[in-house]
C-alpha cells in the first residue's frame, strides 16, 4: 500500500515548526502570506519602532546569542480567542507570530497581575 502526499509549501512543516493552529497546510499558507516574518504590529506591547511598526523576526532567523532560530507560530490576532474556537479558524483568520510577540500579546490581553495582599492584623494577637 503506497501513500501519496501533496506538497503544501516549498518547506514542509516539521516538528520544529510546530504549528499552533491551522495544521501544517494552514501554517504554510499563513507564514508564506506574511513573507515568513512575524506580523505583530504592536499587539505584544512593543512599538517595533526600529522596524516601522512591525516585528522584524523572520522564520529561521537569528533569535539572539545562544537561542535556537526563530520558529513562527500561527494563531489568531486576538490572543483572548479560546483554543477550541481558534482550532476551527481558516488561514485568512490567523496570523504569523514569533514566540516572543505571541507571549507578550497574551500577557497584555490577560491584563495586570493582581497580587495577593496580607489580611489586616489586629493589634493584639491573643
Amino acid at each position: 500500500m503506497t501513500q501519496t502526499s501533496v506538497p503544501v509549501s516549498t518547506e514542509s512543516a516539521t516538528s520544529q515548526d510546530s504549528p499552533i493552529f491551522g495544521g501544517a497546510g494552514g501554517w504554510a499558507v499563513v507564514v508564506d502570506r506574511a513573507g515568513r516574518q512575524c506580523e505583530c504590529s504592536g499587539q505584544c506591547g512593543a512599538t517595533h519602532r526600529k522596524t516601522e511598526g512591525r516585528c522584524d523576526a523572520t522564520h529561521g532567523g537569528y533569535a539572539g546569542k545562544g537561542c535556537p532560530p526563530v520558529r513562527l507560530e500561527v494563531a489568531p490576532e486576538d490572543p483572548s480567542v479560546p483554543e477550541h474556537t481558534a482550532a476551527r479558524m481558516t488561514p485568512d483568520q490567523l496570523m504569523a507570530w514569533c514566540p516572543k510577540c505571541r507571549a507578550g500579546a497574551a500577557r497584555k490581553a490577560r491584563g495586570p497581575v493582581r497580587r495577593k495582599t496580607a489580611p489586616p492584623q489586629d493589634e493584639a494577637l491573643w
